[in-house]
């Protein structure tokens, strides 16, 4: 009895491996070029495929998910050049089994350097990306010297990718995660690979099954506030986070408390000045009213009474103007005080 005939796939294996390389390659200073062993005679009208390299290269079979392709994953191959050679960048055919399956665009790929080439879509996967916006931020330490308060934040996201594999084939999923600069991982799960702009997760999807990946980060983030303008939403919180001591939230009530002496002395300065406006304007209108008044037979009775009212405003205007300056008086002390609070405070904490 016969043997079977080989399959297609290895006879496209066999007939590739008796293809000669036409072509010696060799760095080029940060590039790489090939030059033929041989000249190559093209005739008029006539065209020529001539093989630059025959080498075999390590490939791994994915589906490859990015938030920007929607639910459905990218069939997939990572690709690792073994070669000693640089692989030109171009149009790359992809075959399983001796049967095309798609193609794909490729960047140039240095000796040992990996890349991910997607080439198809897969229809046996989904993939959805949850949000878990709980416990968003929260104080990890504050400090307060010279009048400065130094604030320490750490802001946590956890984000859960399901995928659903309806195939009967196991899949390696290559979940691409955003790469965010000052961000870094929380827990166990580390990403397979770094690339320019993302994190790559390998998750492996068995058939007819979900799984899951969650991949939880955090940032620091440092602020400074100037103590004499924290709010009191700003007091609650430190207060809510456990980020103070008591005897610290009490001083900082304190200073807030003489801010609101120094609020309260302003509005009465500024009260004051309004007032002092109105008497301006009044003022101007009864000096229009006595020139108005000159051959009339009202003048007399008028003038005795407008008069009267100038010199009423007068007196209250020369209350007003002592008033003010006592406040004033009382509110650079109230500043000072607040000030000498301000400087002498000083905390240091974390939560």
């Amino acid at each position: 009895m016969a043997p079977p005939p080989p399959a297609p796939s290895a006879l496209a294996a066999e007939a590739m491996s008796r293809v000669e390389a036409a072509a010696q390659g060799r760095e080029l200073g940060d590039l790489f070029e090939y030059r033929l062993k041989e000249p190559v005679t093209i005739r008029k009208n006539q065209s020529a495929l001539v093989p630059i390299i025959n080498a075999q290269v390590e490939a791994e079979r994915v589906s490859v998910w990015n938030a920007a392709t929607g639910q459905r994953p990218r069939s997939a191959v990572w690709l690792t050049n073994a070669t000693p050679n640089t692989l030109d960048g171009g149009a790359v055919a992809v075959l399983e089994a001796g049967t095309f399956t798609g193609e794909g665009l490729m960047d140039p790929v240095k000796p040992g350097e990996k890349r991910l080439l997607s080439y198809a879509a897969d229809l046996a996967l989904l993939v959805d990306a949850r949000q878990d916006g709980s416990d968003p931020e929260r104080i990890t330490s504050l400090r307060i010297a010279r009048g400065v308060l130094m604030l320490k934040r750490e802001l946590r996201e956890k984000r859960t990718y399901t995928i659903r594999n309806e195939d009967s084939r196991p899949r390696t999923v290559v979940i691409e995660h955003p790469n965010r600069p000052g961000w870094t991982f929380i827990g166990a799960v580390k990403p397979a690979e770094t690339a320019a702009g993302v994190y790559r997760f390998r998750v492996q999807a068995q058939p007819k099954a979900t799984s899951t990946l969650v991949v939880e980060e955090q940032r620091t983030l440092d602020t400074s506030y100037q103590v004499s303008n924290i709010t009191d939403d700003q007091l609650a919180l430190f207060v809510r986070q456990r980020a103070m001591t008591p005897d610290a939230e009490q001083a900082l009530r304190a200073i807030m408390a003489k801010k609101a002496e120094i609020a309260d002395v302003r509005d009465e300065v500024a009260a004051r000045q309004r007032e002092t406006e109105r008497i301006f304007q009044d003022q101007e209108r009864l000096r229009a009213n006595l020139k108005a008044l000159k051959g009339s037979a009202e003048e007399r009775s008028l003038v005795t009474r407008y008069t009267r009212q100038l010199d009423e405003q007068e007196t209250r205007l020369d209350t007003i103007r002592r008033e003010i300056a006592e406040r004033e008086t009382k509110r650079a002390k109230l500043q000072a005080e607040l000030d000498a609070m301000t400087q002498a405070l000083a905390f240091g904490g974390g939560a």
